[in-house]
């Protein structure tokens, strides 16, 4: 299993911002769910359009979110993870053994944009949670 280390989860993750842009919003407004997958993904958990509670997240019809996109940079991206409905800590952790470094970077900005923050603001938050808790 591939496991990276925090800084080269933050590369892939300014990477990430760098292609979609600081201002894109993946869940405006932070209602919806949120996918680690497009809906272009086969992998895109069935069912999930027909039977979803809430709405699903607007930038899911052509991007994975954030997590999603810098686990698929890391290649950390399993069929099971893309189809799976866990958090980003539950999934760092449990299911790809990350340290807990890693794993709060990515939960944090899981947490900023599912709440309707850009993809530059979800990373500015992520960074400066890293540096006041000295991960």
């Amino acid at each position: 299993m591939v496991v990276v280390n925090l800084s080269e989860a933050i590369e892939h993750a300014r990477a990430d911002v760098a292609e979609v842009g600081e201002g894109f919003v993946y869940n405006p407004g932070g209602e919806n769910r949120c996918f680690y997958v497009s809906q272009e993904d086969p992998r895109f958990p069935s069912g999930i359009l027909e039977s979803a509670e809430r709405e699903v997240a607007s930038g899911s019809k052509t991007h994975g979110c954030q997590v999603g996109r810098i686990l698929m940079r890391a290649g950390l991206m399993t069929d099971e993870i893309a189809s799976c409905q866990n958090s980003a800590i539950g999934v760092a952790q449990i299911m790809l053994g990350q340290d807990n470094d890693v794993a709060h970077f990515l939960s944090d900005i899981q947490e900023a944009q599912d709440g309707g923050d850009s993809a530059g603001d979800a990373l500015a938050k992520s960074l400066r949670s890293v540096r006041h808790t000295g991960r």
